[in-house]
């Protein structure tokens, strides 16, 4: 009896240390849990909401990838190519422009 008990504890610790079950998010600032009905998901609370902002404001965080070729050539077009009118501006990929 005893060898049954200690049998199904072990596969009831075992299921509860699976990672197939989900896990409460976590802030990306602290690291508190998040609950599912909280207003500053992801964040846990307001102040790691404005402490993430500052990070953003403060040039801590970039996005690394460089613009689409698209999008520049838009930018570009909207602006008729040039800065203040004098010069066409430089092309970041020069070598896609002459790939027709």
């Amino acid at each position: 009896m005893l060898g049954r008990d200690f049998a199904r504890i072990f596969q009831f610790v075992s299921l509860a240390r699976c990672d197939s079950f989900p896990r409460m998010p976590t802030c990306p600032i602290c690291r508190a849990p998040v609950a599912a009905n909280c207003a500053a998901r992801p964040f846990c609370s307001a102040r790691c909401q404005k402490v993430d902002l500052g990070h953003w404001l403060g040039e801590s965080y970039c996005i690394s990838s460089p613009l689409a070729f698209e999008l520049d050539q838009a930018w570009s077009e909207a602006d008729g190519g040039t800065d203040d009118g004098d010069e066409p501006l430089p092309r970041p990929f020069p070598d896609l422009l002459s790939r027709h």
